[in-house]
């Protein structure tokens, strides 16, 4: 606590890694079914710690109004306790009630720091918004003159609302002038990246109609040549045909001769039967 690692204002989720590793907290967490759990038990020590530093808490501010002025974010316990140890509103005081007050001086210092860092995020977005808006719209129909343009001479071509928004109210000069040249150069960087889209897309219009010409013309040529093979396909199918047909000619003569050769060795030997019988019958008798 001392050390500045947590103050009054602590949520626990911000601070519960700092204990994961204390063995008494180790041990509470174990517990299945604790009366009180960690969080409240951090809840009623913070309320407690209140309670007691409010008192050295405006002794310390009074100090340090009066030595320093004011407490930076970014202040150290050491640096501002030796600041202000010797005035006379800290210089009896409890040596650990004068480190818990200054941590908690510090800690409202950062958290001011924070909301007002937000606040600058918020207002620089909304400045940014209205000047996109309107210069985009003020310098429409030449964005090359926008690119010499001055922050009021913007003003007084585009819109007094440009004046009126809460960023342009809060922002210090330097960044609203810094926050008009960015987004002047976006809106011309948007307008040359157009033109070199619109001259690619001339390109490719040429592209095309250098694809379509190629394309037609390598179609007549894939043409000729299928109309070729299948020329050469038929006649390459008459010539098998021929030649099949001479074969299959050729294959019938044989047939015939086999079956004609065939037929007088059955014919023989039919005679032959009936010449056998014939001679059997003559012995007989």
């Amino acid at each position: 606590l001392t050390k500045g690692e947590f103050h009054s204002k602590s949520l626990w989720d911000e601070v519960e890694h700092l204990f994961k590793g204390d063995e008494r907290y180790v041990k509470y967490a174990s517990v299945k079914k604790p009366k009180i759990a960690p969080e409240e038990v951090f809840d009623d020590f913070t309320a407690d710690l209140e309670e007691r530093i409010a008192s050295p808490k405006k002794r310390v501010k009074a100090a340090v109004k009066a030595t320093i002025g004011t407490v930076k974010h970014d202040a150290k316990i050491k640096d501002l306790h030796k600041a202000i140890e010797s005035h006379d509103e800290v210089k009896d005081m409890d040596e650990e009630d004068l480190k818990l007050a200054i941590n908690e001086v510090i800690a409202k210092a950062k958290w001011k720091h924070k909301e007002k860092e937000k606040k600058m995020r918020k207002y620089t977005k909304e400045l940014e918004k209205d000047f996109r808006k309107y210069l985009a719209r003020g310098y429409a129909e030449n964005m090359d003159n926008l690119k010499k343009a001055k922050l009021e001479d913007a003003i007084n071509k585009c819109s007094s609302k440009m004046v009126q928004s809460s960023g342009y109210k809060k922002l210090d000069k330097e960044m609203v002038k810094g926050i008009f040249e960015r987004i002047k150069g976006e809106l011309m960087g948007e307008e040359q990246e157009e033109e070199g889209m619109a001259l690619e897309n001339d390109d490719d219009d040429d592209d095309l109609v250098d694809d379509e010409k190629a394309g037609s013309s390598s179609k007549r040529r894939s043409s000729r040549r299928r109309n070729k093979r299948r020329r050469e396909s038929d006649e390459d199918d008459n010539e098998n045909r021929s030649e099949d047909d001479a074969g299959d000619k050729d294959a019938g003569d044989k047939k015939k001769k086999r079956k004609k050769s065939s037929s007088k060795k059955k014919s023989k030997k039919k005679r032959k039967r009936r010449d056998d019988s014939r001679s059997a019958a003559e012995d007989n008798d």
